[in-house]
Parts: C-alpha cells; structure tokens; sequence
C-alpha cells in the first residue's frame, strides 16, 4: 500500500487525474460547514488548474467559492477506471467562478468532449425536451488552482456498509440506512488551517455516541465536517448520492462523525430525480430573476459537434481517449 506523499503540481498525477471518471468537491459553507459533490474535474495541464462547471440551477457550490475560495477535491472512487486499486488524489487549493454564464461550450471544449467521452449514454435533450432541460446547460465555470496535491493509499474495500441502527436521531437513522447501498464514504472535515480536507473511508455505525466511528489514515480536526456517498456505474450512469452534514468528535477510541441533518442528493427513484429537476428550474429562473438576465438561448447545434467528436473518440482505442481529448487545440458534473 503507498505511503501518504505531497507533490508540487497535477502534473506529477496527469494520469491519475485522468482515469478518475469522478472526483467529491468540497466547498465551505456560510458557517464553515463543508459540502462535499460528486462532480467531474478536468485537468488544464497548459495552465496547471482543474475546470469544472456548474449549472445556475445547482448554484450553492458558486455561492461557497464567491464568499470563501478554499476548497478540496478527492479523487478515490475507481469505478470505470480500469485501475485496480489505484492511489487516491487530495487536491487542495482556491477557486474562481465569476458570475458569467459560459453559454458558448467552445471555450470548453475539452470539458465538453471528455464529459460526453466518459458518459456515452449521455443524449442531448430533444426539441420537445429543450425547454424543460436547458436549466442544465446555463452553466458557471469553476477553476481550482492548487496550493497542495497529496497522494494517497487506494480508497478502502469491502461488502456494503451494515449496523444495527436503533435509537438516535432522525439524521442518524436515516445516514445509516441510506449508507448499506455502498461501500465507503467520503469524510470530509476543516484542517487546522481552515482549508477543508477529505478521505475515503468505511464508516461503522456506532449507536452509543449516535454518530459513525471513522478510520481515516491521519490526524482530523474535531469540528464541522460531512459524510458523502455515491455511486455510479462504468459510464457515469446511474448516480446516486447521500450528503450528511455534521460534527466530528474526537473520543477515546478514535472520532466520530456525528450527523445533524441530510441535503438532498442524486436518486436512482424517477419520482425524485423528478422533483430534482423541478427545483433546479426554478432555482434557475430565481438565479437569472436576480441579476435581471433573460433566459438565453442555448447553443444546441454547438453542443451536437462537440458530441459527435466524442462519439468519435469513443470508437477508438480506450487507453488513448482521454489522451486525445486532452491533446486537443481547444481548451476548456454535475
């Protein structure tokens, strides 16, 4: 198993970064509180940042970064990597996201093109599905620009997550039930220094203190933290998440995540994923009211080309994709 090591640049883990298919970002809250995400990050290895984008109809994460820049992205769940048991990636460091909608996709076109390489069963909405859907392509772009990449030992196995859960709070119950549908979980918590930190590690429920026993490799910091799982499969296909935000508390045998609430996530169930699309649209629409924008028009014919091209790719050889996409001339979830 690897040691834990620091590295200066993304460089030095290019490959790494490029087999995740996934990466949990977290940003820091109104009162600290880290907010951990699934999402896709790529690598700009001309100008040595991490890119990634958000929709105006998912817009916490921009509000966090515009009130307080620091952030952190762990790269550790394999699936669809075709690495066996790869080294994990924590990337800290402060992030940008102007209040621009990045309508043209051109500029991001590397974005684009390795999104729709990595999640082929991924389909532009139809003309009649436009309307309702176009929420998702008024996006904000997030720039990370690392202050401390570190390489980790490979993110924990085993069977699912299980414990007697009996007792409690509401938000305890509910995280462990929700936590048997997988196999580890994201911690993460506030470093010393403020920064926020994370690692994948196998929670246990533990229903003395009403919290989850964590094992993670290092020192925590007591204070406020969260638990994120997720899943999907080899092609980004059905995702699901659950985001629990808490206290973690140090204890004689070792600390404890103590949840106090649930924010809603990803779901495998239609009727939430329903709901999830009505909210975002109207966040949306509140998002453009605020400012005074029209809705924009979006560019679908440009999104068509850029699809097309990582059909192509998709068609050639798997070890040379995401070298090809990234080696393209123009450069740039959730």
């Amino acid at each position: 198993m690897p040691t834990t090591s620091t590295t200066s640049t993304l460089t030095d883990v290019a490959d790494l970064l490029g087999a995740y298919r996934t990466c949990e970002l977290t940003t820091l809250g109104r009162d600290g509180t880290p907010f951990t995400w699934p999402t896709v990050a790529v690598h700009d290895a001309e100008r040595g940042v991490l890119t990634l984008t958000t929709s105006i109809g998912l817009p916490v994460k921009a509000f966090n970064i515009r009130r307080d820049p620091r952030v952190a992205l762990l790269f550790s769940d394999p699936t669809g990597s075709g690495l066996e048991a790869p080294a994990t990636v924590l990337v800290q460091g402060t992030a940008t996201c102007p209040d621009v909608l990045a309508m043209d996709p051109v500029p991001l076109a590397d974005y684009w093109r390795t999104l729709f390489t990595r999640q082929p069963p991924m389909k532009l909405p139809k003309w009649a599905e436009q309307r309702f859907l176009a929420w998702y392509y008024l996006r904000l772009v997030i720039t990370v620009t690392p202050t401390a990449v570190t390489v980790g030992p490979p993110a924990p196995t085993g069977d699912r997550l299980g414990g007697r859960v009996q007792g409690g709070t509401e938000a305890w119950r509910r995280t462990a039930r929700e936590l048997r549908r997988y196999r580890s979980a994201v911690l993460t918590w506030v470093d010393a220094d403020g920064a926020p930190s994370s690692e994948r590690v196998r929670p246990e429920v533990e229903a003395r203190t009403g919290g989850f026993r964590v094992t993670p490799s290092g020192a925590v910091e007591e204070g406020r933290a969260s638990l994120l799982a997720h899943g999907h499969d080899a092609v980004l296909g059905g995702l699901t998440s659950v985001l629990a935000v808490g206290q973690v508390q140090a204890t004689p045998d070792g600390p404890v995540f103590v949840p106090d609430r649930q924010v809603p996530g990803a779901s495998a169930s239609p009727r939430q994923a329903l709901r999830l699309v009505r909210r975002a649209r109207k966040d949306a629409a509140a998002y453009l009211a605020r400012r005074g924008w029209e809705t924009p028009d979006v560019p679908w014919e440009a999104y068509d080309e850029l699809a097309g091209q990582a059909a192509e790719l998709a068609r050639r050889p798997v070890l040379s994709r995401d070298r090809q996409v990234a080696g393209s001339s123009s450069r740039g979830e959730d």
